[in-house]
This record gives structure tokens, C-alpha cells and sequence, in this order.
């Protein structure tokens, strides 16, 4: 426990000694940390947490795809967007 307090004591006065080297390295923790929240909170947000609708593992996407190389435009050159569907009971839902 000694020799740790004595290290401790020895990083604080170099610390203080390099005052520039000091506030890069804390500017870089707190860019590192902030960047790392704000990415888990986008992942956690999209991928992580399940949809909120209810039996989202029935959820299906339906695209219709031209035999044209480019599928997703239309003749008029908008992209088309695709549609999605809730596969409910009793419906006569297709896949």
C-alpha cells in the first residue's frame, strides 16, 4: 500500500510538472469516453433493444425487385422505398 501511495504521489507532481502533456491526455480521455457512449447509445438504440411493436419477430419487409439492373428506381428515376408489412393473425399474409 506504501509504494503505491508513493507512485500515486509521483504521477501527480509529474502531472503538474508537464502541464500541456496534462491536458492532452485528459482531452483524449474525454474525447475516448464521450465517443464510446455516444456509438453504445446508437447501438444500443437500433440494434440492442427490440422493436416496439408487439410480435416484432413477425414484422416482414416486401421490395419488389424489377428484372432492370437497378431495382430500387423507378422509371421516372425516384428510388422506389420498400414497404413493410405486420404479419397479423388471420390475415392472409405473404412472404
Amino acid at each position: 500500500m506504501h509504494t503505491w501511495l508513493q507512485d500515486f504521489r509521483y504521477a501527480c507532481r509529474m502531472l503538474r510538472k508537464n502541464i500541456i502533456l496534462t491536458v492532452v491526455m485528459v482531452a483524449s480521455l474525454a474525447i475516448g469516453i464521450g465517443a464510446n457512449a455516444a456509438i453504445f447509445s446508437v447501438v444500443d438504440a437500433l440494434l440492442l433493444r427490440s422493436l416496439s411493436y408487439p410480435q416484432p419477430e413477425r414484422l416482414t419487409r416486401s421490395v419488389h425487385r424489377s428484372s432492370e439492373r437497378k431495382p430500387f428506381l423507378r422509371a421516372d428515376g425516384s428510388r422506389a422505398k420498400p414497404h413493410f408489412h405486420i404479419d397479423r393473425p388471420g390475415s392472409a399474409g405473404t412472404r
